[in-house]
């Protein structure tokens, strides 16, 4: 049974040592347990005995808590910049960030903002 914690920079972690892509992209990166000790089953485990895994809620994410003339850090920087490059292969005209670029959180926040309201229309604002 498996009852350390684990975050989603443990797949990030797990994947760099494994296939040796080099040093952590971040701290979190670098400080994330492996994962690899919990995939070493021989064969998978059946349904029947799966674990009923509780996830924990969600807190709620307050934007005006940024400090909105605060430099980006590395992580929603990188993620900033995935999303420009999605939104790129959508086809919707996107600021041209240059990845050694400093963004702010307020013009991070409106990028996002934007990009997200134009892939999807639908979602409340």
């Amino acid at each position: 049974m498996v009852s350390a914690e684990y975050r989603n920079t443990s797949v990030l972690q797990t994947v760099r040592r494994r296939w040796n892509l080099g040093s952590p992209l971040t701290a979190r990166d670098a400080s994330a347990r492996d994962l690899f000790p919990v995939l070493t089953l021989d064969r998978p485990r059946p349904p029947e005995e799966w674990p009923n895994a509780i996830p924990r809620p969600v807190p709620p994410f307050h934007p005006e808590q940024l400090p909105p003339d605060a430099d980006l850090t590395a992580l929603p920087h990188a993620a900033l910049l995935g999303l420009l490059e999605l939104g790129k292969t959508c086809g919707l005209h996107v600021p041209d960030i240059a990845r050694e670029e400093n963004v702010v959180y307020g013009e991070g926040l409106k990028i996002v903002n934007e990009i997200f309201s134009d892939l999807f229309p639908h979602l409340p604002g």
